[in-house]
């Protein structure tokens, strides 16, 4: 099974870089940007900078491992009471995590609901009759009506009219 370990010297040397998510992903990505914390495959439990060894987290994979880092805002300190928290009192641990959890529910719902709304607006906008010429949205519509050039030929067909400029068109155009 893969493992998160991590090295805690080279976690609180390198708090200031680790203040997001894309730090930490490049933490277990790329070697060269290693920062203290390393997503395993292998049994290999050195630290490469400073070369002591390193420690399993005890978290249940990636997600548990973002829940955490993401509730507590990236920052490192919350990240080694967490896994300290989970190694010497699982059901404080777990209450905690409950609350992680639901704090992330939560904050998916909002983003779930804001990107409802936005597609809602978007489609509004999108059925939304402007005018051709101007733009404008002060449509109206009605019968073309009687002409000095063409008499009442056509007067009973429908036609937009924009009450800005004046432009009439056909619906549907």
């Amino acid at each position: 099974m893969d493992k998160i370990l991590y090295c805690r010297k080279c976690l609180e040397d390198n708090k200031k870089q680790l203040t997001n998510a894309r730090a930490y992903a490049e933490s277990f990505m790329y070697p060269e940007k290693y920062r203290g914390v390393v997503f395993e495959k292998e049994d290999n439990k050195i630290c490469p900078n400073c070369k002591t060894e390193m420690t399993d987290t005890g978290l249940d994979g990636i997600k548990e491992f973002d829940r955490i880092t993401e509730f507590g805002n990236y920052n490192v300190d919350f990240l080694l009471a967490m896994i300290d928290l989970k190694k010497s009192d699982i059901i404080q641990y777990t209450n905690q995590m409950n609350a992680v959890n639901a704090k992330a529910e939560e904050e998916s719902q909002k983003r779930y609901d804001e990107y409802l709304a936005k597609q809602k607006a978007e489609e509004e906008e999108k059925n939304t009759i402007r005018c051709p010429r101007c733009g404008s949205t002060q449509i109206t519509t009605g019968q073309r009506g009687y002409s000095l050039f063409s008499g009442f030929l056509g007067s009973n067909k429908t036609v937009n009219r924009c009450a800005n400029c004046g432009y009439f068109w056909k619906p549907g155009k």
